[in-house]
């Protein structure tokens, strides 16, 4: 279950944590009703009323028409259904403790392959090696940029092949990246991916449509807004959004 599917399912059901919007949902069900008629069948007042439908209309589980003076309120059942439909799954409820699944598993791969602080053998499993990956990634702090030989002396310390992890959490992992010798973390939020759709959909908005920019135009158009520029020219290409060739970027 992705982060926004997590926050939605989150919403609606602290939305339908309440007896009385259960209520309302279950009269609606039978029917259209005004805000005067549900106040007197929950024998609440309006304003209380009011304001429980409002809630519910924001998840759009309610529709509403005015006539006069007088609101009516029905029950969205299009929408209920597709709420069933993409978040209340066996699937996707069991998707949500994938994290926590997940760290268990990440915390026996590492306890099968480190010896204390040194890696005893680079996994051939991708799934478990990228474990290991993420774990040498941690041994590097977020803003800070070292040179080759500080981030070889770091991964010497838990594993002799430097050069191996170097390339490996630049170009395969995507953990870090690279600048005439310098190396940094890359920003936490690029590495989920809904967040990093959002920047490069702010990005794309910087490149002119029919224009071809050079490579260092590339790079001082993105460090206007990041400086994990390279990574994100990258993810620009790999998500379609820009294109190139040996004549250099341009806009799809």
């Amino acid at each position: 279950m992705s982060q926004n599917e997590f926050q939605a399912l989150l919403q609606f059901m602290k939305v339908l944590a309440d007896e009385n919007r259960l209520k309302l949902l279950g009269i609606l069900a039978n029917g259209e009703r005004s805000v005067e008629e549900l106040a007197a069948l929950l024998k609440l007042k309006a304003p209380t009323v009011s304001h429980h439908l409002a809630k519910l209309r924001e998840l759009d589980l309610v529709g509403m028409r005015s006539e006069g003076n007088t609101h009516y309120y029905w029950l969205n059942g299009d929408a209920l259904r597709q709420t069933n439909k993409l978040l209340l799954t066996p699937e996707k409820m069991a998707s949500l403790v994938d994290d926590v699944e997940g760290d268990a598993w990440e915390r026996k791969v590492l306890r099968d392959f480190f010896d204390g602080i040194r890696l005893k053998e680079i996994p051939a499993s991708p799934k478990k090696r990228s474990v290991i990956l993420k774990w040498f990634t941690n041994q590097f702090e977020y803003g800070v940029y070292y040179k080759e030989k500080q981030v070889n002396e770091i991964i010497q310390r838990h594993h002799e092949d430097s050069a191996f992890f170097r390339r490996e959490l630049i170009s395969r992992a995507g953990y870090m990246q690279r600048d005439n010798g310098t190396y940094w973390r890359v920003s936490p939020e690029l590495l989920d991916r809904d967040k990093r759709l959002e920047v490069l959909r702010q990005l794309i908005d910087l490149f002119e449509p029919l224009h071809i920019y050079s490579e260092a135009e590339v790079n001082e158009l993105i460090r206007t807004k990041s400086s994990d520029y390279q990574f994100l020219k990258r993810e620009l290409v790999a998500e379609d959004m820009l294109n190139s060739d040996a004549s250099g970027y341009w806009r799809n």
